[in-house]
């Protein structure tokens, strides 16, 4: 299939990119310059250059698709406004009809990569079905996720994700606690029962948009 990536040089992203290479589909990846082109080009993608703040830079790249895969999260003051908007180019691109010579008729697909902090505190297990509770750095998510959700339908299939904590590599939120407790001191919120009050040097909206 053809697939169209954003974030592919991201911490998600570029797993994501290496299991659908493996998969053998083709994949093309937006990234922000030359230098990440590279890197993913190296990684079996063909990359685009552009922003998700100018839709026009990656628009036509993102016709003819089979299937849209966002896990790209602009990293500034205008992160919401810019993610609606790579939505809104996304889906507009994945409703064009397909062209008389397309290799795969079937539905495309989207998938939008959203966060398990949109579900807020859970006293027990929670699933699909649970009820959203926010805490308010992921307020802004729900209408965005509802924009995916509402799209679904015969020619489009769309689907959430939402990735808990993410670490691996040395990197990610847990590497920071794993080195704050080598360092012999982990800074938390009341009790610690609230995982993602944990409090680090940095200011904890940064660490959520990074």
């Amino acid at each position: 299939m053809r697939i169209f990536l954003t974030g592919a040089s991201g911490y998600i992203g570029s797993a994501v990119l290496d299991a659908l290479v493996r998969a053998g589909h083709q994949v093309t990846a937006l990234v922000r310059d030359n230098e990440k082109a590279a890197r993913v080009a190296a990684r079996g993608a063909h990359p685009v250059v552009g922003n998700l703040s100018e839709p026009e830079s990656f628009r036509a790249m993102a016709d003819a698709q089979d299937g849209y895969i966002h896990t790209a999260l602009e990293s500034s003051a205008n992160a919401v406004p810019v993610d609606r908007q790579a939505i809104d180019t996304l889906l507009a691109a994945a409703r064009r009809p397909r062209t008389s010579n397309s290799l795969n008729a079937g539905p495309r697909f989207f998938i939008y990569t959203s966060g398990i902090w949109v579900v807020g505190p859970a006293p027990e297990a929670a699933d699909e079905s649970a009820p959203l509770n926010p805490v308010s750095l992921a307020e802004w998510r729900v209408e965005h996720e509802r924009l995916v959700q509402d799209a679904n339908g015969p020619q489009l299939r769309t689907a959430v994700v939402r990735p808990g904590v993410v670490y691996g590599g040395g990197e990610g939120i847990m590497a920071d606690l794993f080195k704050m407790a080598w360092n012999g001191l982990v800074r938390v919120v009341g009790d610690g029962n609230n995982h993602w009050a944990t409090v680090y040097d940095h200011d904890l909206a940064d660490l959520y948009v990074k």
